[in-house]
């Protein structure tokens, strides 16, 4: 979980940082083709690190046996939502998104991707 817990602070401080480069990875772009691959090539990474994550807690019995490519796929859209709401909006009126700081989302991220997974 601390691995999770670490990539998704990682990510959520990255793009903190780096927020017009995440409005055109989220709202798109147009032109450029050879850019537009590298965000998808960069989108690809990031869920295929999920997926890892997600086989290795498979391979401690942290997690039942799955398809990790399709939890990796919710889980990366889950992530996202999240990310774009957080720092684009629309939230509701009830909802502290964000007013969150990255270590926060992170760790109810994984609390989501370890036990809201689970399924039961």
């Amino acid at each position: 979980m601390n691995s999770s817990e670490k990539l998704f602070v990682e990510l959520f401080d990255f793009s903190e940082s780096n927020r017009y480069m995440m409005e055109m990875i989220f709202k798109g772009i147009d032109g450029e083709e050879s850019l537009k691959q590298a965000i998808i090539d960069t989108r690809l990474k990031v869920e295929e690190a999920f997926e890892n994550n997600i086989k290795r807690a498979m391979e401690l019995n942290i997690l039942p046996e799955r398809d990790s490519g399709l939890q990796a796929a919710l889980l990366m859209s889950l992530f996202e939502g999240i990310l774009s709401r957080w720092l684009f909006g629309p939230v509701s009126d009830g909802s502290h998104i964000r007013s969150r700081t990255t270590a926060e989302l992170a760790n109810e991220m994984v609390r989501f991707e370890f036990f809201g997974l689970l399924g039961t």
